[in-house]
């Protein structure tokens, strides 16, 4: 990372790690499916805004594109963040966080089996089985990161689980099917599909009374969709057209520990010894994971 980069990965990591401790505080006053409408029909909103002052840009009449976006819309977004919200009934948002870090694990090895050029090294697979086993530590200790529990609820580790395993799926999809594609106009339509999926869910939910909902509540939410979706999504782009998915990696080290120390901080959650070395092997993992993807781009350059 270099000392350009350095403020906008910072940035990045901040917005991101920041995202599931300030929903925490969100759904705990807003029910967790009108919580994620909210946040995707917000951002749609404001990419709406972007693309009708933005010169030259407009929404794609590509039917191929809608098609593919909708996909990533629907499993790739609407589906892993209701995941990940609902998981935060359960435990806390760093041990969630944590979780969500071993993404990079799940994405290798399902690519691995679905896509001819991408196939595990010993270093991969080294990195994977460490992450994983970090994973696990977390299963078998119980670990919720909450005071007020001794033992999790593993409906929590489960939702976590199956919104990882999406987003590998979508992973693959995108590279199989969307290389060529906008990433500004495919982030539009998949916020805009997002919502539109999740609309008819929220209405038939309607458990918020709204009158009763404080600054807190408003402030989680808007924060979430502005800077965690909209900003973060801008600074990714940004991020990766100038200075490449090399420097991106390094927020998969950050977001955990964000999530971690302002739970703590912000929400009273708890950092465990079974935690700190579950983060250890999992960050170690994923750093071998990122080591080998990065001297396999080199060899093929």
């Amino acid at each position: 990372m270099t000392n350009h980069a350095a403020p906008y990965i910072i940035t990045l990591g901040l917005s991101w790690g920041l995202n599931l401790v300030v929903s925490r505080a969100g759904i705990a006053e807003i029910a967790t499916v009108e919580y994620t409408f909210w946040r995707f029909a917000i951002a749609t909103v404001i990419f709406a805004i972007m693309i009708a002052l933005s010169p030259g840009r407009k929404w794609s009449r590509n039917p191929a594109l809608w098609r593919d976006a909708a996909v990533v819309g629907v499993f790739g977004s609407a589906l892993p963040l209701l995941g990940l919200m609902g998981s935060l009934s359960f435990q806390s948002a760093g041990l969630t966080s944590l979780l969500v870090s071993t993404g990079p694990a799940f994405i290798v090895t399902t690519a691995h089996f679905m896509l001819p050029d991408a196939k595990l090294t010993r270093q991969s697979v080294a990195g994977v089985l460490i992450a994983l086993c970090g994973a696990g530590m977390i299963v078998i200790l119980g670990e919720s990161g909450l005071p007020d529990l001794t033992r999790a609820n593993p409906i929590g580790y489960l939702m976590v689980i199956g919104a990882l395993m999406m987003d590998a799926m979508v992973a693959v999809y995108v590279r199989r099917r969307m290389q060529g594609y906008d990433p500004f106009e495919v982030t539009g339509i998949r916020l805009a599909v997002a919502m539109v999926f999740l609309l008819p869910f929220a209405v038939a939910v309607q458990a918020t009374d709204y009158r009763t909902v404080t600054a807190v509540g408003w402030g989680a939410l808007l924060f979430s969709a502005v800077v965690s979706t909209v900003i973060a999504q801008l600074l990714f782009f940004y991020v990766t057209q100038v200075f490449g998915t090399t420097s991106l990696a390094i927020t998969i080290y950050l977001v955990p520990v964000v999530a971690i120390l302002t739970g703590v901080f912000f929400l009273g959650e708890a950092i465990t010894p079974g935690m700190i070395a579950s983060m250890l092997l999992i960050i170690f993992g994923v750093y071998l994971i990122n080591r080998s993807r990065i001297a396999a781009e080199k060899a093929a350059r």
